[in-house]
Parts: C-alpha cells; structure tokens; sequence
C-alpha cells in the first residue's frame, strides 16, 4: 500500500490528498521532515540510506520522512526517529522550509535538531545502512571532497547550516 501524502499550497495549507509516487512526479508541493542529529560533543550522526531505498540509496543524509496525510510535523518527527534510529525523544525545532528537491518533488519540512548518545541508536536496516560521526571540519571536507556521497536535501540545509548560500528558502526560524 502506498503512502498517501497531503498535497499543500505554497503557503503549507492542505488543498488535496495523493499517493506518494503520484505527488513525487508532478511538482505538488508536500510535507517532510528532517532531523539534525549531533552526539554529546556536537559531532554531526549522519545516516547513510538503506539501499533499498527509492530515492537516493546509499547517500548519507540526516533523518528524513514524509508527513503522511491527516498527520502533523511533530507527530512525524518523533516517529521517525523511533521507527528508523528506536529513539524517543523531542528534538528542538530549527526551521520551516521551502525547496525543490528535484524537478517533480517539491517539499516543505520542517528541520529540527537532536544530541543523542549514538550507543543508544538501533539502526531499522530497512532504512538506515549505517550510521557515520563526523565533527564539524570533517564533515565540510566530506562535502567538499565527495558531494555526491549525499542527498540533494541534505546538502542544502547543510550549506544554509554552516551559513552558505543555499537553494531553501527558509518560511519560519524557530531559534532563539
């Protein structure tokens, strides 16, 4: 059975229903999620997707999801934190944003931000492949040198992470 997703307006509001292979090739607007995960030194945890994935295998990225219709950001956030890492807990909410994830999949999510004990993390091998911590400096290496190693979206909300020129547009800055 396929997901079905919200289709949204470009102001987030809810103007239809489809299922997910539908919105994905036709450039309606969505919802999704992501989280930023960082261990008690603030190393980032990346992902590295499961490759059974439908988009993007075997890149790194942080937890990502779609909010799947009639359900909310937080909803989605905490479980796709317990489905695909077996965390529960509430990450700090970042930024709502705006992007275009390739040429049919336009997305709006929100990014949140989480510190963790990675030896608490139980990989679902169904999603995750593995996880990779990297702190700040080798991270932007990884990226300079091998960019293609990660999801288009993930590189994005880095590149406005660490203060660089980026494709999102940011709808909402929830920091303090």
């Amino acid at each position: 059975m396929t997901e079905l997703l919200d289709v949204v307006d470009e102001n987030d509001n809810i103007i239809d229903k489809q299922h997910r292979h539908v919105v994905h090739n036709s450039q309606m607007w969505h919802r999704g999620i992501h989280v930023f995960m960082f261990d008690h030194d603030g190393n980032f945890i990346l992902q590295k997707r499961s490759m059974k994935k439908d988009k993007s295998p075997g890149l790194f990225d942080c937890l990502s999801g779609h909010v799947k219709s009639g359900s909310t950001y937080e909803k989605t956030m905490k479980e796709e934190l317990e489905e695909e890492m077996n965390v529960s807990s509430s990450p700090n909410p970042l930024i709502k944003l705006k992007m275009k994830y390739g040429d049919t999949d336009y997305t709006i999510s929100k990014l949140y931000e989480i510190t963790m004990n990675p030896n608490d993390i139980e990989i679902d091998k169904n999603e995750v492949e593995s996880i990779k911590i990297l702190n700040k400096e080798e991270l932007k290496k990884m990226i300079n040198d091998n960019p293609e190693k990660f999801t288009r979206w993930f590189l994005e909300m880095l590149k406005w992470y660490f203060g660089k020129e980026s494709e999102i547009e940011v709808l909402g800055d929830y920091r303090k």
